[in-house]
């Protein structure tokens, strides 16, 4: 069992990305119940395929023949494949994803904890996509716990719970339940599938943290590009809870 991580890098983050590539080379040492860690790196620092198109196209990557004719899956040319393996193939059908922002890390015994492949070795057997506690990085180097609710197990108490205390982006997902960014959303597309994540596959949100947040360091793409567009954080939260308020009266 493979699990590639999945990162799109847009404007300005490319040397953060780098970084974020040492913290996934670190927490391979742990790599929990998979056998091999792959990285797949979207180069989108022009600001013209989108975070949420590009996530999609490097999960489903380029089809392309060998000389017999018979199609395999490969990176297109702003994909950057590593494998902690030879094959990099087996970054394209790896049986879990992780997505990770640019401007993130991922947990490892260097960075913070356990890796994040070791904490979801207890859940990969029973569920379709694994959340953990949110964890931030300062500029200072200190490491802070967000306060949130600390575990979730169902659709109900997650659109309960406001979207800043629940989940963010970096988690794991079986690939055979991935079920694509909305990439005409300018903003609350990761919500918007989270939503789709709690309502239709078995989802838990468990204590560790798999990733550290790094405050500060969000920039994504220019304006006029027409679902990929900037915004605030406020805009993000007023949306998120629009969201969340329209699937609470769904279910009533």
């Amino acid at each position: 069992m493979d699990c590639t991580i999945i990162t799109p890098v847009g404007p300005g983050h490319m040397d953060l990305a780098q970084q974020a590539l040492q913290s996934v080379i670190a927490a391979s040492q742990e790599p929990g119940p998979f056998e091999l860690i792959h990285m797949i790196v979207g180069d989108d620092t022009k600001g013209i395929v989108g975070r949420s198109r590009a996530r999609n196209r490097m999960v489903q990557g380029a089809a392309i023949p060998d000389k017999e004719g018979n199609i395999a899956k490969g990176a297109e040319p702003w994909m950057m494949v590593f494998s902690s393996g030879d094959d990099q193939e087996r970054a394209f059908t790896s049986e879990w994803l992780f997505f990770l922002d640019a401007d993130d890390l991922m947990c490892s015994p260097f960075t913070y904890g356990e890796s994040a492949f070791k904490a979801v070795e207890p859940y990969v057997e029973d569920y379709d996509c694994i959340w953990g506690n949110i964890y931030e990085l300062h500029a200072d180097g200190t490491v802070l716990k967000r306060k949130q609710v600390g575990r979730i197990t169902t659709y109900d108490a997650y659109v309960k719970t406001p979207a800043a205390l629940s989940c963010q982006m970096g988690h794991f997902v079986r690939r055979d339940k991935f079920l694509n960014f909305n990439d005409e959303l300018d903003v609350c597309e990761d919500v918007d599938l989270y939503l789709r994540e709690w309502k239709e596959l078995r989802c838990i949100k468990q204590e560790a943290p798999l990733f550290l947040n790094r405050r500060g360091q969000h920039t994504w793409m220019q304006p006029g590009e027409g679902g990929r567009q900037r915004h605030t954080g406020r805009e993000w939260s007023m949306r998120a809870a629009e969201m969340l308020k329209e699937a609470q009266r769904e279910m009533e």
